[in-house]
């Protein structure tokens, strides 16, 4: 068989060797996708909160929004300017209201004094008495004063006059110049002066007549460091009486307000005056017709006080064309009302009067004697005026019952004898276990009430009673003084506005202590807590 020939050789294949090339086959049939300098896209961001539609401004009113991005520089500083004004306004509201809690809480503290500070009480009563005597022998009340004090003076002369106590005020530096013609032999002077120690006074001291009584309303509590009273020693030892009347203030004016302008000193001074002329005014014309208020009415025709006092009168004109129709005094008295029999149609002399106990009159308008003008307004008032009723005693009925009526009496209320240093206040409270009140008295000073020994920590049980003292007792300095005929809402209604302007903590708090007084005298103790629960 014939070999099939193979083919020819390449003439250079023997001279170079085996043919080789480059070429480079892929066999991976999926390439990637090309490279991209594009980074990939970022995660989303948080969407922002709406801007709120409404907001609290700095006054705490809630107002519409207000975008700042849009506001102009001017726009900015009057929004600025408008909340200092409303803060200016707040700060100055609140300025007022510590002025008028201060001046509350002096005149509180001076009713304290009067009602629980035996020497003061006492001085109280012998002014009246030479006020009294004055006004029954034809004698007048001569009132000196200078600078704040002379206002204060003057404002005594006008409630004195209108009361029906002759009154007159004295200018010391004019009184030098020839005026001091004006005292006469039958008058009482009263003297004015917070310091005690007013140059003008002292100057006029020595001209006065030895022989007249001398009142001295003054900021001292006691005589020791009242100049005006050791320059009138001689004028006692020449049967002329002096009686200091303190009207001192619970803190300095600078502590309170800065500056020791006349303001709480001031409003004790007048309160004091008031309460003599009060006291004085029902004691004159107490036995007169229509009391009191007859008399302030016949003096005071004027204004809106008097036309409630002229229509109050009208009212009472049918009453005597029934005496004129024959009417007996009998039938009248049979068709009024028992509660009535205290009430005249224009006033009348309070039991405690009767009696011959004279009552020291509260600067807080509680007291057992005062003249209650309902709805009416001075002179310069504007508001309409309503019937007024006129009384010489706030009512007491069985609908309206007193605060007395919820006090404990201080029979009820056993001694605490044992009071050394061994005494724990677990003693304390195995007394008042078995007190049948649950109070306790400490001393003649100090009392001890149920919701304070409740309020005693367990671990303070074991401590002695000097250390535990403070938070127990209570003195009668620190007390409310309350008439024992106030009527219980009128009373509530009293201490709540005291409590809100002096704060829980103050004596007014639920732990404090109502003094029940009549007469001059502690009849009665109730928890502040137990009043107005």
């Amino acid at each position: 068989m014939k070999q099939q020939d193979s083919p020819p050789e390449h003439p250079r294949a023997r001279a170079h060797g085996p043919v080789q090339n480059s070429e480079v086959y892929l066999l991976r049939q999926h390439l990637p996708p090309p490279f991209t300098s594009i980074p990939p896209p970022s995660p989303p961001s948080p969407i922002t909160p709406a801007e709120p539609d409404y907001l609290v401004d700095c006054s705490g009113a809630v107002v519409p929004a207000v975008n700042i991005s849009s506001l102009t520089l001017a726009d900015q500083t009057s929004l600025a300017a408008a909340c200092d004004e409303k803060l200016a306004a707040e700060d100055r509201v609140s300025k007022g209201v510590h002025v008028l809690a201060t001046e509350a809480a002096a005149l509180q503290n001076l009713a304290t004094i009067y009602s629980g500070d035996k020497p003061t009480r006492e001085r109280f009563a012998r002014a009246v008495d030479v006020l009294v005597r004055t006004a029954n022998q034809g004698g007048k009340v001569v009132v000196i004063g200078v600078g704040k004090s002379g206002h204060i003076a003057r404002k005594l002369v006008a409630t004195f006059n209108s009361l029906a106590l002759h009154a007159v005020f004295l200018h010391p530096t004019e009184a030098l110049h020839g005026d001091l013609g004006i005292i006469g032999e039958k008058d009482a002077l009263l003297l004015i002066t917070y310091s005690g120690k007013t140059p003008e006074l002292r100057a006029l001291l020595p001209h006065l007549a030895k022989e007249l009584p001398l009142l001295l309303l003054t900021g001292h509590q006691k005589p020791e460091g009242v100049e005006l009273l050791r320059e009138s020693a001689d004028r006692m030892a020449r049967k002329g009486e002096t009686i200091l009347l303190p009207a001192p203030v619970h803190e300095l004016e600078t502590v309170s307000f800065g500056v020791a302008a006349p303001t709480t000193s001031t409003t004790a001074a007048l309160a004091v005056g008031d309460a003599l002329a009060i006291v004085v005014s029902h004691e004159v014309h107490g036995d007169k017709e229509g009391g009191v208020a007859g008399v302030f009415g016949r003096n005071h025709p004027g204004g809106a006080i008097g036309k409630a006092l002229a229509e109050s009168q009208a009212r009472s004109e049918p009453q005597d064309d029934c005496r004129d129709a024959g009417v007996s005094e009998t039938e009248l008295s049979l068709s009024s009302s028992p509660s009535s029999e205290s009430e005249s149609s224009l006033g009348s002399t309070s039991s405690d009067e009767e009696d011959g106990r004279s009552t020291p009159t509260s600067v807080t308008s509680l007291t057992e004697s005062s003249t209650a003008v309902a709805s009416a307004v001075d002179d310069d008032g504007e508001e309409d005026v309503t019937t007024p009723t006129i009384t010489a005693k706030p009512p007491t009925s069985s609908t309206q019952p007193t605060i007395l009526s919820m006090a404990v009496f201080p029979e009820q209320i056993p001694l605490f004898t044992e009071n050394d240093d061994s005494v724990t206040g677990v003693d304390i409270l195995r007394a008042a276990y078995a007190s049948p009140s649950g109070w306790l008295s400490l001393d003649d000073k100090e009392i001890i009430s149920p919701c304070r020994i409740k309020a005693l920590p367990t671990a303070e049980l074991s401590l002695p009673l000097p250390q535990i003292r403070s938070r127990l007792a209570i003195s009668k300095e620190r007390m409310v003084p309350v008439a024992a005929g106030t009527d219980v809402n009128v009373a509530k209604a009293w201490i709540r506005g005291l409590r809100a302007a002096m704060g829980p903590a103050s004596q007014y708090g639920d732990d404090g202590v109502v003094a029940v007084f009549e007469g001059g005298e502690t009849v009665g103790y109730l928890e502040v807590g137990k009043l107005l629960g």
